[in-house]
């Protein structure tokens, strides 16, 4: 699969940082409470509740999604926090699910201690995994450097196209290429884009329990009239008022099947 990637002039004239993900749940209720237990902050637009973190804003919609994130381009969403231990042990006592040896059976290096935290011995770092009420699976990333409890760490992409993948995302969003770990990833402000090998076709993400992620754009409109519709992208919503949430946005879905919302002003809420 040959991905052209043609407007990386244009894309970054505009700057692109993380926005938000979007969490299709049949609770609104209890998947708030969910990522408030990890740490977030309530907040309330239109009518809608959302909860802040760090460097991303997690939205919700109401509806039945038809399945969790594995399976999908993206298998799975990170956070990035200072006290690892008290985040899962916080996680338990709420009665949430805590996956980590089913998310790292398998791969090398890896051990899982009694409190069912992972560490991965290669890279010297340490994760755990949690299943949100919705079925999404969320990473759980240590970071004992983290100047504040929690913050936005990384959206995990699986597929069997990994190279074209992060030259799409550094070609129309002006990512920064690089490595994290012994992984492809590329960096955008306030997260790291993580690619990973998969021999299978991933699912789309839309209707799926994480159904987009979003990137706030400085100069959404000039970067809307750069991209057009053809192989390398697909164009869902033109640039446009978003009613909802009073500020402008598009809607595109990346050649994987990733539904992305580009908006301009989200992160000032």
């Amino acid at each position: 699969m040959m991905i052209a990637v043609s407007f990386t002039a244009q894309a970054q004239a505009q700057t692109v940082s993380m926005g938000h993900v979007n969490m299709i749940t049949t609770d609104i209720a209890a998947e708030h409470d969910f990522w408030l237990t990890l740490g977030g902050i309530s907040g309330e637009r239109a009518g809608k509740k959302y909860v802040k973190f760090p460097g991303v804003i997690v939205t919700f919609s109401q509806g039945v999604p038809a399945g969790g994130t594995v399976g999908t381009v993206i298998n799975h969403f990170g956070l990035q926090f200072s006290d690892l231990e008290r985040t899962v042990a916080a996680l338990m006592d709420a009665g949430y699910q805590i996956i980590t040896e089913t998310a790292v059976a398998g791969i090398a290096n890896v051990s899982v201690d009694a409190g069912h935290i992972a560490t991965n011995s290669a890279h010297n770092v340490r994760y755990a995994f949690a299943l949100a009420p919705n079925g999404a699976r969320i990473e759980l990333y240590e970071n004992n450097d983290l100047d504040a409890p929690v913050s936005a760490h990384h959206v995990h992409f699986y597929s069997p196209h990994v190279d074209q993948m992060k030259a799409w995302y550094v070609a129309t969003f002006g990512a920064a290429g690089g490595t994290r770990a012994d992984m492809e990833a590329a960096d955008i402000e306030g997260i790291n884009l993580t690619f990973s090998y998969n021999a299978n076709k991933q699912a789309q993400t839309l209707g799926r329990a994480l159904s987009r992620i979003g990137f706030e754009v400085a100069g959404l409109e000039t970067m809307m009239e750069n991209l057009r519709d053809g192989a390398d992208v697909r164009i869902d919503q033109p640039y446009s008022m978003d009613a909802d949430l009073g500020i402008y946005s598009a809607t595109v879905t990346d050649p994987w099947g990733t539904a992305i919302k580009l908006t301009e002003g989200l992160n000032d809420f």
